[in-house]
């Protein structure tokens, strides 16, 4: 499982137990103790895999050293990597072959010594590898080594030490010990340690169940043994010696040599492990060949610029190639969205299972597989891009590993094709994977396409007013929801589904290395940062290889809540300082201790200390609950805007409580829109299925906010652990002791500690993991991160989800908004639709009639949709913005409300008059205003004309419905910074001639044409218009940063035509 803030292993616990126990037995010092306190030495020792063969071609190393004076006969084979192995200087494996030549010969190690008088290649300890470079001087040795992770845990290396003191040792060291790319086995551990029941024991013998796999890994072994078989034996052989053995097995990363003025050399080598191999995979790369056991790829160049990468990408590499050959399978004609299974036959399955003493055994072999419903099709969806609609198709997180795990890992040889490193899901059993992702209820996907989910309602104390309706896209993915639910507040990270194509996009627009290359680490890391910010990010995962079967783990690190939390876990207590006696010692041999706030948190620390934390996050309510009892005398609350002096705490969660439900109620689900004849924002995607992007930047805005309360509100009420990190480091070093693994939690005793960090008050967990050693000491170095603790209460179950009641359509299949709708006050005059802000009974317009002297144009700079769409965006506000008019390149011509009434649609600050000379004056008032619905500026980028709603980076439209804004001597140009706009369609032109004559006429509106008063690329701006002239004008006329509306050829054309006087 990826379960973090687990407890030790109990084998470990018990060692730490038996080790302060001994530290403390003082009055009556037993001679066992006084033996393992003061004999005990760590032995470190380093083995090559690494075999010499002679080359066909005579051209090999072989040969260099045959150059070099070698005696080839004894070089061949393993016979320098037996008698060259680093421990104690250099010792060597001797085989005894018994009598009657039937049984096997027994192998012993011995280390070298005294001098080398014979002068042979591997003897001595003085003159070791001959005496004819420089005579009698010592023998080669390892000198220490240092095993750390880094990129957060994510992978770990191991750098080793290692001294040589003639040109023969150093080429026999280059060529064992430096090679990348071949394996090295690194082991180290105590001479004299303390088993579990207290015995002394002795490391006495030279061979260890790993270092005899290395040089005869056939012998007691199945016919194909494979690197994870060394994993096993090194994880036997710590529980066997509990946790005073540690052994690394990997390869060569990296080396480097440097020569000393006494002639010796100064050696070093980076050791990694197999899965650590992950950060220097390549994702981007293409098979040599178009065949593969169970794909069909059709060849052909990459695709049109125009297309989405999935399509415009599907030959470039061979993941891009899985991919859209899936993509493919859901073509057709479909009324219903579809799930599918995915076959992967002959699949590189590697089974690992650990046993309670914490053995480990590995599997690997190839087995067909299915993934029940790994892939899911939806049906009639709507996007900004014309060629990216529909279906839209997705395949689980469980799906897209396996496809990494079959095309893109190294294997160990041809036949047995065993993965070097595989990922911890259970394909075999992938709807009950252990690998789990904090989730809340209410929670869903803010970007379908990005990621789906099921959702379900709220489980909120005190908030009964959120209903979660049912959708369409929701009761598609309820189909799924047994596979990703496993308890209230964890889901399996196997079934979060993925969009295909936006897979597709990272993996084209993922920053590459020098080279071109993209590392399969960051590609991983660029999909799970892309989901987790579409589910709202509450979730902290993170890539780890463990070191204990070798492969790597997806860790959810936000703290994890179980339905039923697991009985009689008993975690190791860690003794910082001093000696209780006859009772307990210390294994801490330092300890570095302080507490810094970062940046981070420095914020939240400042207004969540006390109570009102609630209204930033989880976060910020987890440090008001660590400062619980505490009240600054001069500033006693530090509270946001709308606090009330003498609110008590409890009247300020009210508060806070009612604005997750106004989150919710009045601008994600709004309740005032979603009761009448059209849809809310969430509705909008989830039900209507448009995936438009500027609904769904919206939406994951909102959903962070609300999200985060909820987190916030679930901490206070004890459902949650908070996700914040105190501002406390702790670090410790202990004699060295492996078993212990990252993210496990441990407890420390209160002799060191301030009371806020005592027992039952934070959760220690180990960030970073260490060991150093050298013939002298072995230290382990235990990083920690801090987190407040809490008991938690009961879970508490989501509420259900409100039924869905169809709205009324009209015979002609539009809306029927008008039904009933009356005209005037609270709806839109031709259509009905609602005009008063929700929950507010404040209208958009200000119903006085004022006299009217000047026509604006503008433009929405947004998607071309029903009136109603505009208007609702205008009712979620409360600053009466509105116009008139709404027309669109539709046909559409909305009046909104009568041209006696007016609405906030200019927005010119006082600054602008001030600095135009002119006195304020307030020309929503005395003005008419027209809104065409538009998308704006585009970008031309690669052939593709990109929107202004979706930042210039995904929505795209058509060419045919581009224009280029024109000067005022008609020649094409740019306005605003832009060369290219949405059109104004003739439909569009001719609605707002008609509105703007009309006006004319009603109010005796003369109309002036001059371009660089309609259109002032910035400025000056018109003083005219801005003095209250009578006239028309547009956007431009009185604000620098609009383009509404730009200067398109055929409505210049149109405005000289109803023009009284042109300039």
């Amino acid at each position: 499982m990826n379960i973090t803030q687990q407890p030790f292993a109990p084998w470990v616990t018990e060692q730490i137990n038996t080790r302060q126990r001994s530290l403390g037995n003082s009055t009556n010092l037993t001679t066992t103790n006084l033996l393992y306190q003061n004999s005990k030495t760590p032995w470190l020792r380093l083995a090559s895999s690494v075999n010499i063969n002679q080359s066909p071609e005579n051209d090999g190393v072989f040969n260099k050293l045959l150059n070099l004076g070698f005696d080839g006969s004894q070089l061949r084979g393993d016979n320098v990597a037996r008698n060259f192995i680093l421990q104690g200087g250099v010792s060597k494996i001797v085989s005894t072959q018994p009598d009657n030549f039937v049984e096997l010969p027994t192998n012993t190690g011995t280390p070298n010594f005294g001098l080398n008088s014979k002068n042979e290649l591997f003897n001595g300890a003085y003159g070791w590898g001959g005496l004819d470079q420089r005579g009698y001087v010592p023998m080669p040795g390892i000198l220490g080594a240092d095993v750390k992770y880094y990129k957060s845990g994510a992978l770990s290396k191991a750098t080793i030490k290692m001294k040589c003191f003639s040109r023969n040792q150093l080429a026999l060291m280059d060529v064992l010990y430096m090679r990348p790319g071949y394996n090295l086995l690194l082991e180290f551990g105590w001479s004299q340690y303390l088993d579990n029941e207290g015995n002394l024991q002795t490391f006495d013998n030279f061979f260890s169940p790993a270092l005899s796999f290395v040089f005869d890994p056939y012998v007691g072994n199945s016919s194909s043994p494979n690197h994870y078989d060394v994993l096993n034996l090194i994880q036997k052989e710590r529980y066997a010696r509990r946790g005073n053995y540690e052994g690394v097995f990997g390869k060569v990363s990296n080396f480097k040599w440097s020569f000393n003025p006494d002639g010796s050399y100064d050696c070093s080598v980076d050791l990694t492990g197999m899965g650590d191999m992950m950060e220097s995979l390549k994702c981007n790369i293409k098979l040599p060949s178009n065949k593969d056991d169970d794909q069909s790829f059709n060849n052909g160049a990459v695709g049109s610029t125009d297309q989405p990468p999935l399509i415009a990408n599907k030959n470039k590499t061979t993941l891009n190639k899985v991919l859209y050959n899936l993509y493919e399978q859901t073509s057709g004609d479909r009324d219903n969205d579809t799930y599918w299974n995915v076959k992967l036959p002959n699949f590189p399955l590697v089974d690992s299972t650990i046993d309670s003493d914490g053995n480990v055994t590995t599997v690997a072999k190839r087995e067909d597989i299915t993934i029940k419903k790994g892939m899911l099709s939806i049906q009639d969806t709507t996007t900004d891009e014309d060629n990216n609609e529909s279906p839209q198709v997705y395949i689980t997180f469980g799906t897209f590993i396996a496809i990494i795990q079959k095309y893109l890992l190294v294997y160990n040889n041809e036949q047995d094709k065993v993965p070097l490193f595989s990922f911890d899901i259970d394909f075999k059993n992938i709807e009950k994977d252990e690998n789990y992702i904090v989730k809340i209820p209410g929670q869903f996907s803010a970007n379908p396409l990005v990621c789906l989910i099921p959702y379900t309602g709220v489980n909120l104390e005190n908030i009964t007013d959120i209903k979660y309706p049912e959708t369409a896209t929701n009761n598609t993915m309820s189909k799924i929801s047994t596979n990703w639910d496993y308890q209230t507040y964890l889901g399996r990270l196997a079934h979060i589904y993925l969009n295909i194509n936006n897979i597709a996009t990272i993996l084209n627009d993922s920053p590459r290395e020098e080279d071109g290359s993209l590392s399969l680490l960051s590609f991983l890391n660029s999909v799970m940062d892309s989901f987790t910010a579409s589910l709202g990010g509450i979730n902290l995962l993170s890539i780890k290889v463990d070191e204990v079967t070798g492969q790597v783990k997806f860790l959810e690190n936000s703290p994890q809540r179980f339905d039923n939390e697991p009985p009689n876990q008993t975690f190791a207590r860690l003794n910082t300082f001093g000696v209780k006696p006859d009772t307990e010692g210390s294994i801490v041999r330092n300890i570095v201790m302080g507490g810094e706030l970062g940046p981070k948190y420095a914020s939240l620390i400042v207004i969540g200390s006390q109570i009102s934390g609630n209204k930033l996050s989880a976060n910020a309510t987890g440090f008001a609950a660590y400062n619980r009892g505490l009240e600054d005398r001069v500033i006693k609350q530090k509270v946001n805007a709308d606090y009330d002096e003498g609110d008590t705490e409890e009247e300020v969660e009210a508060s806070e409580e009612e604005q997750i439900s106004d989150l919710w109620n009045n601008q994600i689900h709004d309740e005032f829109i979603a009761d009448s004849f059209f849809d809310s924002l969430f509705e909008n995607i989830y039900d209507d299925k448009d995936f438009l992007n500027e609904d769904i930047k919206c939406l994951e805005e909102l959903l962070y906010n609300y999200l985060s309360l909820i987190s916030g509100k679930l901490v206070k009420d004890k459902q949650l652990q908070s996700p914040s990190f105190l501002p406390f480091n702790l670090s410790l070093d202990i004699d060295g002791l492996s078993g212990i693994k990252l993210f496990e939690k441990f407890l420390i005793d209160d002799a060191v500690l301030p009371p806020s960090y005592g027992e039952g008050n934070v959760d220690l967990m180990v960030s970073a993991l260490n060991h150093t050693v050298s013939p002298a000491s072995w230290i382990t170095q235990i990083d920690t991160q801090a987190s407040p603790h809490s008991k938690m209460s009961k879970v508490s179950s989501p509420t259900t989800l409100k039924s869905k009641t169809t709205k009324q359509k009209s015979a002609g299949g539009e809306d029927n908004y008008g039904a009933g709708a009356g005209e005037g006050d609270d709806f839109s005059l031709t259509s009905g639709f609602p005009l008063e802000a929700p929950t507010k009974n404040k209208k958009i317009y200000w119903d006085v009639e004022t006299p009217k002297k000047q026509i604006y144009v503008h433009h929405t700079a947004g998607h071309t949709k029903s009136p109603g769409k505009s208007i609702a965006g205008w009712a979620k506000r409360t600053d009466h913005v509105a116009t008139h008019y709404i027309t669109n390149n539709l046909g559409d011509k909305e009046q909104v409300f009568a041209d006696e009434y007016w609405a906030n649609h200019l927005g010119i600050p006082s600054s602008t008059f001030n600095s135009e000379g002119i006195p304020y004056q307030n020309l929503n008032k005395v003005s008419l205003g027209i809104e065409m619905q538009a998308m704006g500026p585009l970008k031309l980028k690669n052939g593709k004309y990109y929107t202004y709603p979706s930042n210039f980076n995904n929505g795209t439209i058509s060419e045919d419905r581009v224009a280029r804004p024109v000067d005022k001597n008609g020649n094409p140009s740019t306005y605003k910074g832009y060369s290219y706009y949405e059109k104004y369609n003739a439909a569009n032109i001719a609605h707002v001639k008609t509105i703007i004559t009309g006006w004319m006429s009603k109010y005796g509106i003369p109309f002036v044409y001059d371009y660089d008063v309609l259109f002032p690329n910035r400025k000056p701006l018109s003083k005219a218009a801005l003095s209250g002239t009578p006239g028309v004008y547009t956007h431009n006329s009185v604000r620098t940063g609009k383009s509404d509306v730009f200067p398109q050829a055929e409505l210049i054309t149109m405005f000289k035509s109803i023009a009284t006087t042109i300039r």
